[in-house]
């Protein structure tokens, strides 16, 4: 037998890929009607959402009513939107994240298909991106913005190699205002569309892209009480870094996750890099060495600025990852500017688009994963990359293969480790599903909850008062975020430590994570005692991911507290 050919080989990771996307629809199924947090952040996604239904701004001044998220607020407009009309419930929000991810993924697919690889291999970059729900938190249908943002970043990656740098500005811009960190990808594709489209393209990608953001900006600026940039960026810049998970924590986490992939890429830039490891074209390299000089400065300024103090560096974390980041950015995109035409392995135009912006997404997502809190939710860009680029370089690796390589079986090998690494994605739907008793626990919790004739308040699932038809109050993440020494809304927290005091509530359900400890701050032991149990059966209501965090004591106002004010 003479072998098979790449097309033929494919046809099996690619049917895998739809299986894949079967069990993706399978398990959303089963979690999107659950009308209870699956992760523990679902509930105050859903409480920003509902204030945008309410005409209510959301970047105001920390109060005992509310206290925004430190993400964009693209996902909520969105969801307050569509809710204004359907409701705001868990199954939309679950939906709009579920659409986003499946956009992304026909993104992987058309870059891939657009680089001359067959439908097949671009099929098996869709899987492979589908493959690592597990491994970034069952994000790609949760209520949160994940979805959304890598749904638009991925088709503005997709548009700006394709030639059309104004939907690519425009949908990078609504990335940006999803989740800031896009922005990021401004730089390395105006860089390219102006090189390789001409400088008028480039124009009309810059202008279509921070236009758009400006006005976005100002516009949120005056929204609340002109603290939309505080929470954006003054109150991130008060937590710490956590240096290893940076290097070599999301590294490995990646590389856990798509193993193939990683090991294709560095396979396709060695063979690249055995003629002349570093010889930069001349064309270009004065728009490249700006690009470049930028994102060295900003990675090493954002590193210095860092108020990192955890181990094992101390103060000089911030620094070391700082310098880290700008070295790694250096190596990657030395290599990007090394894949010119000719050499071992045909280079596209296409080629240093995608290693550029795959560099970029990998080394975004090792910044967002070293912030303190930060969730594997964080490596979806870098998962999208490396899917994208694990089926490239196998498209590369196969055209520079000697002519009757391995007797004509190469293709249908790369074609069996492709389908090694989908069936390694795998996991149960059963595992990420709602457990029996959760929805009948939710209920009676509800229940018990809109028995209470006062104020409610559930810090770690603010949605549940809500649902029991009381006012929210905020989430205690959101709190955690702003109590952070030398932080810009550090004042918040004497607000809700005087609501506290004051008694404002007439019932506070503590969470079974840390049950005092997160409110001992706020006075919480000298104004309310602890009272009844509110932990549900078994394992009830405890979240599917994240942080395990559900109801468990409920405190009530002490009488002599009420009588000493």
């Amino acid at each position: 037998m003479s072998g098979w050919s790449a097309n033929s080989a494919d046809r099996l990771p690619a049917v895998l890929s739809l299986g894949v996307l079967l069990l993706l629809l399978a398990t959303a199924a089963l979690r999107m009607p659950h009308p209870f947090d699956l992760e523990w952040m679902e509930g105050g996604m859903l409480v920003h959402a509902q204030r945008v239904v309410d005409g209510q701004p959301l970047y105001v001044r920390p109060s005992a009513d509310f206290v925004p998220f430190i993400y964009p607020p693209l996902y909520h407009y969105v969801l307050g939107g569509l809710g204004a009309i359907f409701g705001v419930s868990h199954p939309l929000g679950r939906a709009i994240s579920l659409v986003g991810s499946l956009a992304a993924a026909a993104a992987a697919a058309v870059a891939v298909r657009r680089e001359g690889a067959g439908w097949g291999l671009a099929a098996a970059a869709a899987g492979l991106f589908l493959s690592g729900y597990d491994d970034t938190g069952t994000f790609f249908d949760l209520v949160r913005a994940d979805g959304l943002t890598i749904g638009l970043l991925s088709w503005a990656l997709v548009l700006g190699r394709a030639g059309a740098p104004v939907p690519a500005g425009l949908l990078l811009a609504a990335a940006f205002a999803a989740k800031h960190n896009a922005a990021a990808f401004g730089l390395p594709m105006l860089v390219w569309i102006s090189l390789e489209q001409g400088r008028a393209a480039g124009l009309r990608f810059g202008l279509a892209s921070v236009l758009p953001a400006l006005a976005f900006l100002a516009v949120m600026q005056l929204e609340g009480d002109g603290l939309f940039l505080t929470y954006l960026l003054g109150v991130p810049a008060a937590h710490p870094m956590v240096g290893t998970r940076v290097f070599p924590g999301t590294f490995q986490e990646l590389g856990a996750a798509l193993p193939l992939p990683c090991a294709l890429l560095l396979g396709a830039l060695t063979l690249r890099l055995r003629r002349g490891a570093l010889s930069l074209p001349t064309e270009g390299r004065r728009g490249w060495g700006i690009a470049l000089a930028v994102g060295l400065a900003g990675a090493a300024l954002a590193g210095a600025l860092s108020p990192t103090n955890t181990e094992p560096l101390g103060p000089w974390l911030g620094l070391v990852v700082g310098a880290g980041v700008a070295v790694g950015a250096l190596c990657l995109l030395a290599l990007a500017l090394s894949l010119r035409a000719g050499g071992p392995v045909p280079a596209t135009p296409g080629d240093r688009f995608w290693v550029a912006n795959g560099a970029l997404a990998v080394v975004l997502s090792a910044v967002m994963r070293g912030h303190h809190g930060g969730f594997v939710n964080v490596l979806i860009p870098g998962l999208w990359a490396l899917s994208v680029g694990g089926a490239l370089a196998l498209h590369r690796l196969r055209a520079a293969a000697p002519e009757g390589w391995i007797g004509g079986w190469g293709p249908a090998l790369g074609a069996l480790a492709l389908s090694a690494q989908l069936g390694l994605g795998l996991w149960s739907p059963a595992d990420k599903a709602p457990r029996p008793g959760d929805r009948e626990a939710g209920e009676a919790l509800v229940a018990r909850l809109a028995a209470e004739p006062g104020p409610v308040w559930v810090p770690s699932s603010p949605w549940l008062a809500v649902q029991a038809g009381h006012a929210a109050g905020p989430h205690l993440i959101a709190l955690w975020d702003i109590t952070h020494k030398d932080g810009p809304l550090d004042f918040g927290r004497g607000e809700l430590k005087a609501a506290v005091t004051a008694q404002r509530w007439a019932l506070i359900i503590g969470d079974n994570a840390r049950p005092e400890a997160d409110l001992k701050g706020y006075g919480l032991q000298e104004a309310y005692r602890r009272a009844e149990d509110f932990t549900p059966a078994g394992q009830a209501l405890a979240p599917r991911v994240g942080w395990r965090s559900r109801p468990r004591w409920g405190w009530r106002p002490r009488a002599e507290a009420s009588l000493k004010r």
